[in-house]
């Protein structure tokens, strides 16, 4: 029986994967187990445009987080010490941005 939520989903897998979190909670690891074949199954039928497009939205998530903590990093820093900071992150950043186009072009190329 597939999960009827993402926080059950969650739950069953931590379950599922975690012997000493499911004798916490009081539910049998092999309960977990099941639940979470089932919802493997559910998601090996889903729409792989929809799955890209939580993927994106998670990345440009992670790169908004990213530039948050870089600036309020930058605000720490002695003003010497942020143009190198702030050359060496720009740097990253492109190189990012390279592989994830790489990665786009290498994605769809294979469909």
């Amino acid at each position: 029986m597939p999960s009827v939520s993402a926080k059950q989903e969650h739950f069953m897998a931590a379950v599922a994967h975690n012997k000493e979190f499911a004798k916490k909670v009081g539910v049998p690891q092999k309960v977990g187990k099941e639940f979470n074949a089932a919802d493997q199954d559910v998601m090996s039928h889903h729409d792989h445009k929809n799955e890209r497009e939580h993927h994106k939205k998670m990345y440009e998530h992670h790169m908004k987080m990213a530039d948050s903590h870089h600036a309020s990093m930058l605000k720490k820093m002695k003003p010497e010490e942020r143009k190198a900071a702030d050359k060496s992150y720009k740097d990253d950043r492109a190189a990012d941005h390279k592989s994830k186009a790489e990665y786009h072009n290498y994605e769809h190329s294979n469909m």
